[in-house]
C-alpha cells in the first residue's frame, strides 16, 4: 500500500504546475474541475464566503458540497499554495480510501487477496485499454515503452487528424476513463464522500457479519424488552458513529448519501438488529 501511496502522491503532485508564465493542469480533469474548487476555496480564505454564497453567481446560495473546499481554505489561511492545498487533502483520501478498501475486503473474507484484487481493480478500472499496453511492451521492449509512451491507452482509436480509417465507424471508438485520473484525482467531493463511506462500512460490517438473517420478531422482542433499561454497548457506538458520518456527507457528497441510503436501508430489512434505531437517529 506504501507504493500505491507514493504512486498516487506523485500524480497528485504533477497535477497542477505553477510556472512564471501561467498555471498548468497536467490532466484535463483536473483543468476542468480544480478551476471551480479553487474558486470556492480562495472564496472561503480570502472572500470571507459565511455563510457560503456561489462565487460564480454573487448573492445566491451555495447548494454545492462545500466541506472538502472548506478544508482547503483552511491549509490556505495557514499558508498553504492553491495546487498543494488542494492535491494533498484529496491524497490522503484517496489513500484512506484504498486502505479501507482492503481493510473491508478482509473483513469480508477474512484474508489479504480479495483487497489486493481490490485495489488493483479500482487502480486498474475503467476499461481494458491497459491490456494494448502489453503488445506494445513485447513489441518494443517494456524499458522503451515505459519511457515512450507509444500512444494513449484511453481509447480504442488514436488521436489525430485526419482520424484512423478504422474508426470512422463512431461506434468502434471505445473511451475508458481510468478512476484515479478521473474520479479520485479531480473530484474532491467523490473522494472525500469515498473515504467517508469506506469508515461507515468498516464500522457496520462486522456486526452485520454476526447477525442472523431476516429476524424480525426476535429483533423487535429485543427492543422491546431492553427499552426500560436501554445500555449503550459497543456495537451500538459503531452503529451511531456510522450514523454521524452518514449524516455529514450532504456537506461532502450527495451522491455517496444516496448510495449508503440505500444500502443501509437494505441491510437494515435483511440483517435487524436494535442499534440500527441509532444509525437512523
Amino acid at each position: 500500500m506504501l507504493v500505491v501511496a507514493l504512486g498516487i502522491g506523485y500524480l497528485f503532485a504533477r497535477a497542477v504546475e505553477i510556472t512564471p508564465d501561467a498555471w498548468l493542469a497536467h490532466y484535463a480533469a483536473t483543468w476542468a474541475d480544480w478551476s471551480f474548487h479553487a474558486s470556492v476555496a480562495t472564496s472561503f480564505a480570502h472572500g470571507h464566503n459565511l455563510p457560503p454564497q456561489n462565487p460564480n453567481f454573487a448573492g445566491t446560495p451555495f447548494r454545492y458540497p462545500f466541506a472538502p473546499d472548506f478544508a482547503s481554505a483552511l491549509l490556505l489561511a495557514g499558508g498553504w499554495t492553491v495546487p498543494a492545498s488542494l492535491a494533498w487533502p484529496s491524497w490522503a483520501m484517496t489513500v484512506l480510501t484504498l486502505s479501507g478498501l482492503i481493510l473491508w475486503a478482509r473483513r469480508l473474507t477474512g484474508g489479504i487477496a480479495a483487497g489486493v484484487i481490490a485495489v488493483t481493480l479500482t487502480l486498474l478500472g475503467g476499461g481494458i485499454g491497459f491490456l494494448f499496453f502489453f503488445g506494445d511492451a513485447a513489441r518494443l521492449g517494456l524499458s522503451n515503452a515505459l519511457m515512450h509512451i507509444a500512444h494513449t491507452y484511453d481509447r480504442s482509436c488514436p488521436y489525430g487528424s485526419p482520424p484512423d480509417p478504422s474508426c470512422l465507424d463512431a461506434t468502434f471508438n471505445i473511451q475508458w476513463y481510468n478512476p484515479i485520473l478521473s474520479y479520485y484525482l479531480p473530484q474532491r467531493s467523490f473522494v472525500f464522500g469515498a473515504a467517508m463511506v469506506m469508515a461507515v462500512l468498516l464500522l457496520l460490517t462486522p456486526p452485520l457479519l454476526a447477525t442472523p438473517f431476516f429476524r424480525w420478531r426476535e429483533t423487535i422482542a429485543t427492543i422491546r424488552s431492553s427499552w426500560p433499561r436501554w445500555m449503550l454497548k459497543s456495537e451500538a457506538v459503531a452503529f451511531l458513529v456510522a450514523g454521524g458520518l452518514t449524516g455529514l456527507l450532504p456537506l461532502f457528497h450527495v451522491h455517496s448519501l444516496l448510495v449508503l441510503g440505500i444500502v443501509t436501508a437494505g441491510w437494515a430489512l435483511l440483517f435487524p438488529r436494535p442499534a440500527w434505531l441509532g444509525f437512523f437517529a
